[in-house]
């Protein structure tokens, strides 16, 4: 009797192991750049019209915004710009636990955090030895932090991130698009001002090639 309580406990520990390590698996930090919806976006699915995987919704948008943020921090840290699948379904699903208040299954979140392709180098070094490094870009987005932000400053920054996505495709029709914002803005994630800034001037602009409302 006493062999099948322990038996049984030891199921236990394991099941409960095996649970906390997959919530762990997620490297995000959700609280620097919280999530923050529309009125619209509460209590329903943020992609009502379930549309194509890339045709999200404007509250999808406002969802991968926030997780994009976060995986700005990440990078700082480790250099790499984008999840492996284990971290990204862990991620997803913390993201949605977090903000229960929205449907996010629509969005795509997991796919687009963790690409399959390889038409985006995975490392920030990769990328910043193609650019010939950050400086010209991060000049070109000196102008957007926020509260000292202007429409000038932010058209500069457009027209840097542009050019700087030209040399990432090359010859390739895919572009390199969230990759090249993660490690713009890991730069200086000391900067919240900055990133903010950053992402607000950008974020359309990635939309216009990635995703439509």
């Amino acid at each position: 009797m006493e062999s099948h309580h322990s038996l049984f406990l030891f199921f236990l520990l394991s099941l409960f192991h095996i649970q906390s390590g997959n919530s762990d698996k997620c490297p995000l930090d959700f609280s620097e750049f919280p999530y923050e919806p529309e009125w619209s976006c509460f209590n329903g699915t943020a992609n009502p019209q379930n549309q194509k995987p890339l045709a999200v919704s404007y509250c999808c948008n406002l969802a991968l915004k926030a997780v994009f943020q976060a995986m700005a921090l990440n990078t700082n840290r480790t250099r790499v710009l984008f999840l492996d699948h284990d971290e990204a379904r862990s991620c997803t699903n913390q993201f949605q636990t977090l903000y229960a208040h929205t449907d996010f299954s629509t969005c795509d979140i997991q796919r687009v955090v963790s690409p399959d392709d390889d038409t985006c180098p995975k490392h920030v070094q990769k990328i910043a030895d193609r650019l010939g490094g950050f400086q010209s870009i991060r000049e070109g987005c000196d102008g957007v932090k926020i509260g000292n932000s202007s429409e000038s400053g932010c058209i500069g920054c457009v027209n840097s991130f542009n050019k700087a996505l030209d040399v990432l495709k090359g010859d390739d029709s895919h572009a390199c698009e969230e990759g090249l914002l993660v490690a713009l803005a890991s730069l200086e994630v000391g900067s919240k001002e900055w990133v903010e800034g950053l992402f607000s001037c950008l974020w359309d602009e990635i939309r216009k090639f990635r995703f439509v409302s």
